[in-house]
C-alpha cells in the first residue's frame, strides 16, 4: 500500500480494503481454477452424453406399435407417449454434444478449461490490482517490472500466498507489463474524454447565454457530443481487454 503514496487514513483504509479484496479474489480465482475438471474428464462425459442420447433416441425410432401404444396407455391410462420430436431433439443433444467436445482438446499437463474460458487466475489479479491502481493513480501506471504498479501486484500477491513475488516462476511479469500498456491506453483516452467534455460544457453555457463563438469554442455541441461518443465508444473496447469477467482478454494467453 504504501507503494501508492497515500497519506490521507480515510483513503488508507479504502486502499486496504480494496488490496485485501483483491488477494481474497485470487486465490478464491486459483481455488476455482484447481478444482475444475481436466478437458480429458469433461470428453469423457460429454462423449458419454453423445452416446446415450443416440442410443435411446434410436431406440425410440425403432419402437413397433405395439411398444409404442404400450408407452403411450400404460396399464390403460393415457400418458405423455414419446413422440418423433423427442426422438430428433435427442439426436440433436448427441451432436451436440460431440461437438462440444471439440471445443476442450487435451493439450496435457496442466490444462485447465477454466483459463481458456476466463483467463490465468494471475492475469485476472493482475488486472485488479490495476483498476485499484488506477483509481488513485491514473497518471502513474506503467507496465514496467520495477515500477510502482509492478511492485504493487508483487505485494499483494505476497500477502495473498506467504510468499515471495520475484517473478521466478510466479509469471507476473508479462502479466503486468501488457496490463500496464492497457491502463496506459485508458488513461490517454480518459485523458481526451476530461478535454472533451470541458470544451461541451462551455459550448452549452454560452449556447444558453447567446455568447456564440465569443469563447473560442469552434466545435458545435453536436460535434462534440459525436467526439465524446466516439472516446466513449473506445474507452468500452479498452475496459474489455481489462475486465477478464467479461472475456478472454487478448493478453492472458501466457500459461506459465
Amino acid at each position: 500500500m504504501e507503494v501508492l503514496g497515500i497519506a490521507d487514513p480515510t483513503k488508507r483504509a479504502e486502499i486496504r480494503d480494496q488490496l485485501r479484496q483483491a488477494a481474497a479474489e485470487f486465490n478464491h480465482l486459483v481455488a476455482t481454477d484447481a478444482s475444475g475438471p481436466r478437458p480429458k474428464q469433461i470428453n469423457e462425459r460429454l462423449s458419454r452424453i453423445e452416446e446415450l442420447a443416440g442410443e435411446l433416441a434410436r431406440a425410440l425410432e425403432g419402437l413397433d406399435q405395439y411398444s409404442a401404444e404400450a408407452l403411450a396407455f400404460p396399464g390403460g391410462v393415457p400418458s405423455e407417449a414419446p413422440t418423433p420430436d423427442l426422438a430428433h431433439m435427442l439426436h440433436n443433444l448427441s451432436l451436440a454434444a460431440h461437438r462440444a467436445a471439440g471445443e476442450y482438446p487435451d493439450r496435457g499437463g496442466h490444462a485447465r478449461p477454466f483459463r481458456w474460458r476466463w483467463s490465468h487466475p494471475k492475469a485476472q489479479f493482475v488486472a485488479i490490482c490495476g483498476w485499484v491502481f488506477y483509481d488513485w493513480r491514473p497518471n502513474d501506471i506503467s507496465g514496467t517490472a520495477d515500477g510502482d504498479f509492478g511492485q504493487l501486484v508483487r505485494t499483494v500477491y505476497e500477502f495473498a500466498t506467504g510468499s515471495g513475488a520475484d517473478d521466478k516462476g510466479v509469471g507476473l511479469g508479462e502479466y503486468i507489463k501488457r496490463a500496464g500498456a492497457i491502463f496506459a491506453m485508458l488513461r490517454d483516452v480518459d485523458a481526451e474524454l476530461d478535454y472533451w467534455r470541458g470544451r461541451l460544457a462551455i459550448r452549452v453555457n454560452s449556447d444558453r447565454l447567446g455568447l456564440g463563438h465569443d469563447t473560442g469554442i469552434s466545435e458545435t455541441r453536436e460535434e462534440l457530443q459525436r467526439k465524446i461518443g466516439n472516446l466513449l465508444d473506445r474507452r468500452s473496447e479498452i475496459e474489455r481487454q481489462i475486465a477478464p469477467i467479461f472475456g478472454r482478454p487478448e493478453w492472458v494467453d501466457i500459461d506459465p
